[in-house]
């Protein structure tokens, strides 16, 4: 069979504002549109080292894997256990040698519950939830970019 661009890629289920389950139907157009908007802005290539912290069963999973395959970057896979711990985050980013870490704001606010000095290489990209003022001010002037 041969993929053609108005075939499904995926479906993603949501209860929007109904709280009434449904399918939303991602056609492979818009998911290939989606991915090459990641590649241009905010940037991929094949030297990133993305560290993935999101389920298969979120969205954001999209971003993480999808788009970094796409221009052969390297995928780094953790469990959301790992990145709970202000330790095991630093840890997990230190081993993996990543430069971009995307995750929810949740995760990133522990990195300053201690001494962390941050690191102007590592990109940040976050989204699922609010991204609170005070948070993003800091990520932003301990790091080198941040994508919400």
């Amino acid at each position: 069979m041969t993929v053609r661009p108005d075939h499904v890629a995926y479906v993603i289920y949501t209860s929007g504002s109904t709280g009434r389950p449904k399918g939303v139907e991602v056609l492979h157009r818009n998911l290939v549109g989606y991915l090459r908007s990641w590649v241009i802005r905010p940037g991929l290539s094949a030297e990133e080292t993305v560290l993935a912290t999101s389920s298969l069963s979120f969205d954001a999973s999209i971003d993480e894997l999808f788009a970094p395959l796409t221009v052969g970057a390297t995928i780094v896979l953790t469990a959301w256990e790992a990145i709970a711990d202000r330790e095991d985050l630093l840890d997990v980013l230190r081993e993996s040698k990543a430069n971009v870490l995307s995750t929810t704001p949740s995760p990133l606010r522990i990195l300053f519950d201690g001494e962390w000095s941050g690191d102007q290489g590592l990109r940040i990209w976050t989204g699922g939830e609010a991204l609170p003022l005070d948070l993003a001010r800091n990520l932003e002037s301990h790091c080198g970019e941040v994508w919400n």
